[in-house]
């Protein structure tokens, strides 16, 4: 979402909907208090992810399978004897659900993937997508372009 606090209308100019309406609200008067305050122009982007991260469901895989053989090796402990043929099977069974459950929850559940984000990636990652939206935003904008008396500021936050 893309949104430029100076401009005349002080409309909210939406690449996908992810704030509402009385966060916009919210914004719009700390974005208009922080230009008054500072002469500037701020253009805020709020976006849900700065990147792909295709290993965090990997990781969590990873994590649950491993939680997964952890029980069983102190099942296997606490019963010796206990291994069969089918509850061989049933343990490498285990182990995959365990896993395959671990990335469809990482997948579908933002806050559950944070978990496998280290802080230093999402860092460098969101200041990659700062700086191209950055290189990109005076042309890809509906709305007027800023006045070149104002200096401007683009803020970026992603989810």
């Amino acid at each position: 979402m893309l949104y430029g606090g100076a401009f005349e209308d002080r409309s909210w100019h939406i690449v996908k909907q992810t704030l509402n309406d009385h966060e916009r609200i919210r914004l719009d008067r700390r974005i208009a208090d922080a230009e008054k305050r500072t002469g500037a122009q701020i253009v805020l982007a709020v976006i849900e992810r700065s990147d792909t991260y295709s290993e965090l469901p990997w990781k969590a895989f990873a994590l649950g399978a491993s939680l997964a053989g952890l029980s069983v090796s102190v099942l296997d402990l606490l019963r010796p004897g206990w291994t069969s043929g089918i509850a061989v099977l049933i343990a490498v069974v285990l182990l995959l659900a365990v896993g395959a459950a671990s990335a469809l929850l990482c997948v579908s559940v933002p806050r559950f993937a944070r978990l496998f984000l280290d802080a230093h990636r999402a860092e460098v990652e969101v200041c990659q997508y700062a700086e191209s939206l950055s290189l990109s935003v005076q042309p890809a904008l509906s709305f007027p372009l800023p006045s070149r008396s104002l200096p401007s500021r683009l803020l970026v936050t992603s989810l």
